[in-house]
């Protein structure tokens, strides 16, 4: 499968890791929209992944190496965003806005994941 179709012909969803085929149906019916771009203003085309909620980019990643990863990182990236990961929540959906737990704000443990 070459970046051409995987990018302009959709078939980008077979790429997608089987553990992330569930969140990306969630997202989905959330309004999240997932595409491909060409840049071809640079001296080589680069194609970014990207997801886009309600007109705010969420999150873009260069698939033109690594297309798997690029996907990948993006749907993560939009669970972030989406506050689907458990702990997270949004609070002003429109702004993108999204409260943090004080667990999450380095009082639970430093940067090596150690508690304090």
């Amino acid at each position: 499968m070459n970046l051409q179709d995987i990018a302009v012909h959709g078939e980008w969803r077979e790429l997608v890791a089987p553990g992330l085929r569930g969140p990306l149906k969630r997202l989905e019916a959330q309004g999240v929209t997932f595409f491909w771009q060409c840049q071809d203003n640079l001296p080589t085309d680069k194609y970014l992944f990207s997801a886009e909620l309600d007109g705010t980019v969420l999150a873009t990643r260069d698939g033109s190496e690594i297309p798997r990863q690029a996907i990948s990182e993006v749907i993560l990236a939009a669970m972030a965003a989406c506050g689907t990961f458990s702990g997270l929540s949004r609070t002003v959906p429109s702004a993108g806005a999204r409260s943090i737990p004080d667990s999450m704000m380095g009082q639970g443990s430093d940067q090596k994941g150690r508690q304090r």
